[in-house]
């Protein structure tokens, strides 16, 4: 299969992304627009960036690979009894 069809693909999203970002770009005119969203901002949303902050990938990673570590001791002292 060629490759073809996903290079042009990538390439018009790539364009349409930049399209729209400039376009919403220029439409900020003060600096509260650009900061605080105006104020306009409901509860949900802020909630949802509040928490997705604290929970960001590194900590998830953190979580897992000490999780990998915890049960791995326990298994290594479990065999030491048995």
């Amino acid at each position: 299969m060629s490759p073809l069809p996903f290079m042009l693909f990538a390439l018009g999203s790539g364009l349409f992304l930049l399209y729209w970002l400039l376009k919403k770009s220029f439409q900020t005119q003060t600096s509260e627009q650009y900061f605080v969203s105006d104020r306009k901002t409901a509860l949900f949303p802020l909630v949802a960036t509040l928490v997705m902050t604290e929970l960001n990938t590194s900590t998830l990673l953190g979580f897992a690979s000490m999780g990998y570590i915890l049960a791995l001791q326990q298994l290594c002292w479990h065999w030491s009894f048995s």
